[in-house]
């Protein structure tokens, strides 16, 4: 039978004295960990997480001030005809009210620029997917 064991015994020990790293080397891999975490602190950034700092729920006690128009025109009045696609499982559930409290919320987006939207007929359609989607798309 061969023997199997290496010849010098010490080959995979590990060395028993450490050897210190150099100045330039420690100044090296110092360089190294600063540009990582520049990097991975740029590429956080990029992601949109300073957004998420940006873009604040506005708290419900907040009265929102009056804005003066800017031009000085006669208001002009958009008539309306809201449409509303009521489906049991994609149309809207909205109702009358809704649609006049989103309208009113536009027209005062508007109010500065002295346009006014009125609803002028709020019509429900009970329409199938097929026929919402035609819509939509075309």
């Amino acid at each position: 039978m061969k023997n199997t064991e290496p010849v010098d015994q010490n080959l995979f020990e590990e060395e028993s004295e450490a050897r210190k790293p150099t100045k330039r080397e420690l100044a090296f891999q110092y360089l190294r960990v600063f540009v990582a975490i520049i990097s991975i602190g740029g590429l956080l950034y990029i992601s949109g997480i300073y957004q998420s700092l940006l873009y604040r729920r506005t708290p419900a006690n907040v009265i929102q001030q009056k804005v003066k128009s800017m031009l000085n025109a006669e208001t002009i009045t958009v008539p309306l005809r809201v449409f509303v696609f009521v489906n049991k499982k994609s149309g809207s559930e909205r109702s009358k009210k809704d649609v006049e409290r989103l309208v009113e919320n536009a027209s005062r987006i508007w109010k500065q620029a002295e346009i006014k939207l009125s609803i002028e007929k709020i019509v429900f359609l009970k329409s199938n997917d097929q026929e919402i989607e035609a819509f939509l798309n075309n």
